[in-house]
């Protein structure tokens, strides 16, 4: 059931004073719970029937326009943008060899893969708006983009190309999800806890027959699922958090894990016209609508909903029971990866100003303080006073960029959002602000730039590995390089510190995007099973300005001390009953089949003792043998 903020003020005992913590009922506008059970859908092929890439896409789907997304981040009045200057050195640049078989120094950062994923393997829907999302799972990579998704068995070697659009089930006719088809803003996130992959598709609105949307969490129980293309699929609209069936529209997914919950966060918007040239069959209202129901053309407020699904129901498939709240007026909420028994997500509610909530695992218990920091410029989209960092070709890459926090983590005691400024002051060009927190507290101990005299730098990731230690990803470009990706590592050999940053570019571009925009965003994973390496993703042109010229490289990147072997040894145990499983000694596998889907040719595979009553076909070239007693394989 949905509850009003002044319903839940009157349920609080008191408000404390500005920056204390409040209690749970004062955090949210709204409330609720929900129950929801999936739709099983059968495997079919990856690659799309010979055609499938020319159909259209929806005719009568309204789009979000630049103005939708709410006001614009209140300026505090205290901060003077003019006088903004970075107090740590700028970043150097390092094109150290990518090459992966290259031997390296133990502290030195090392490539283990790095692989161009080209126009095929994205089905030629690729562009420079490409938006990189992807998990990792041993031998399997799950990739998606704005428009496309795109898988490896072969640790990121090779890529096929999956058709996003015509998945569910993939049988030659584009998906119909409330009347419309798939748009954008994939996200795709691996839980190593319950070996499952999780993969959200937003879907269009269609404005003649739904004025709202749905955004679908697909789950693949386990690698194998994945790669045979195996998914339960959980359909969420606003109706789903208590919401009427009209009026209401979801865009701007996210999706991020603690110990036992998937965290879904999304812009939660009253529909409003489209564009009334492109989509002049939008600007009557629904036949029969009440007022309340219609299209709306004033500008939404900036609504954020967060929910949480249980991690081990929803990874079995499962009907799940989840809960959720909506806050209003905080801007480019982001959750924490690397969270446990408490989610933290940070939002901005001025330039100088976060709300840092809490959702606690063990009771639900949520709450927030607003804290203080150094601040960022503002910088509107698309707009005169908009980020900018033209290329050798003039082309703007930076002038769509925001102020969203498009970094963030929770790792050894702190938590860090990364959010992209504005040139100002002593910035000649956008950059990225790191702002801290100490975890216990939620109290401001730092922040750090990343920036240069010599172009922009924008569009971060991060991610922490096992150790807390972090890596992450940024796009860089300006008057004397075109845009490029770049990847970077803070830990304990440049002392945890992001002070005059090392960027190690995995991806020279040759030219700017036609359409004066990247991005919109990048994605870094702690590698599955090798926790103290990272996966990452970069955006890049090669030969041209259009989409068609857009590529994105996998580099999968640690330093060299933690190099994989270069022949894997996966490990079975049918003891092990905890859910997790990705082939490590540690957790090992509880059966031969998922073990022996694991290995590549070469690999080893070691079957602890004990009886496996199973059909196996061994049809990998890789060397078997027992562990701790005989085991006995077979029905």
């Amino acid at each position: 059931m949905r509850r009003s903020l002044l319903a839940a003020l009157a349920c609080a005992a008191a408000v404390l004073a500005s920056g204390a913590p409040l209690m749970a009922q004062p955090v949210i506008v709204e409330t609720g719970t929900g129950f929801l059970q999936p739709t099983r859908v059968p495997g079919g092929p990856a690659v799309p029937p010979e055609g499938m890439s020319a159909l259209a896409g929806c005719p009568l789907c309204g789009r979000l326009t630049p103005e939708a997304d709410g006001t614009p981040i209140p300026i505090d009045p205290r901060f003077n943008a003019a006088a903004f200057a970075p107090s740590d050195p700028p970043v150097t640049l390092n094109y150290v060899s990518m090459d992966p078989a290259a031997k390296r120094a133990p502290t030195d950062f090392a490539t283990f893969r790095l692989t161009t994923i080209g126009s095929t393997e994205m089905g030629g829907h690729g562009g420079f708006v490409n938006e990189p999302s992807f998990g990792v799972a041993g031998r399997t990579v799950f990739w998606a983009g704005n428009f496309y998704a795109t898988m490896s068995g072969d640790y990121g070697q090779t890529f096929t190309y999956r058709d996003a659009r015509d998945n569910f089930p993939h049988d030659g006719q584009l998906d119909v999800v409330l009347d419309s088809h798939l748009c954008c803003d994939q996200v795709v996130y691996y839980d190593r806890t319950r070996s499952a992959y999780f993969w959200l598709l937003l879907y269009h609105v269609n404005c003649i027959t739904q004025d709202t949307n749905v955004q679908r969490i697909a789950v693949a129980a386990g690698p194998e699922a994945m790669i045979d293309n195996n998914w339960f699929i959980y359909d969420f609209s606003p109706a789903s958090f208590g919401y009427p069936a009209h009026g209401y529209w979801m865009d701007f997914p996210y999706m991020c894990v603690s110990n036992n919950y998937l965290y879904h966060i999304t812009k939660l918007l009253d529909w409003h016209d489209p564009d009334p040239v492109e989509h002049p069959e939008c600007q009557v209202p629904l036949p029969g609508a009440a007022d309340a129901d219609a299209p709306k053309a004033a500008v939404p407020p900036t609504r954020t909903l967060v929910a949480r699904y249980p991690l081990a129901q929803m990874s079995r498939g499962e009907g799940i029971s989840y809960s959720w709240f909506i806050a209003e007026d905080v801007h480019g909420m982001r959750g924490t990866h690397g969270a446990t028994t408490s989610m933290y997500f940070g939002a901005h509610r001025t330039t100088t100003n976060m709300r840092i909530y809490r959702w606690q695992e063990a009771n639900g218990a949520l709450d927030y303080v607003d804290r203080d920091h150094n601040g960022f410029v503002y910088g509107a989209p698309g707009r005169p006073d908009s980020m900018s960092a033209p290329g050798p070709d003039g082309l703007d890459w930076a002038r769509w960029s925001d102020n969203w926090i498009w970094g963030a983590w929770d790792a050894s005691g702190t938590l860090g959002f990364m959010v992209p400024s504005r040139q100002g002051g002593s910035y000649p060009y956008p950059n990225v602000q790191v702002i801290r927190f100490r975890e216990s507290d939620r109290v401001f101990v730092g922040q750090n730039a990343i920036w240069s005299n010599d172009f922009g730098v924008l569009y971060p990731s991060v991610h922490p590995n096992d150790r807390g230690h972090l890596a992450g990803n940024v796009a860089f470009g300006g008057p004397t390089v075109y845009p490029t990706a770049a990847s970077w590592i803070v830990d304990d050999v440049n002392g945890n510190s992001f002070a005059g940053l090392t960027l190690y570019v995995m991806a020279s571009g040759t030219n700017g995007p036609i359409g004066a925009r990247w991005g919109d965003y990048l994605t870094t994973v702690r590698n599955v099973p090798y926790g103290n390496t990272w996966g990452g993703s970069g955006i890049y042109m090669q030969g041209g300005t259009a989409d068609a010229n857009a590529r994105v490289r996998y580099i999968w990147f640690g330093r060299e001390r933690d190099r994989p072997p270069t022949i894997h040894t996966i490990y079975v145990d049918r003891l092990n009953t905890t859910g997790r499983e990705d082939g490590t000694a540690l957790h090992p596998f509880n059966t031969v089949t998922e073990g022996h889907f694991a290995c590549v040719a070469g690999d080893t595979l070691v079957i602890r003792g004990g009886s496996y009553p199973e059909v196996v076909n061994l049809g990998t070239a890789i060397t078997v043998r027992n562990e701790a007693g005989t085991a006995t394989v077979g029905q």
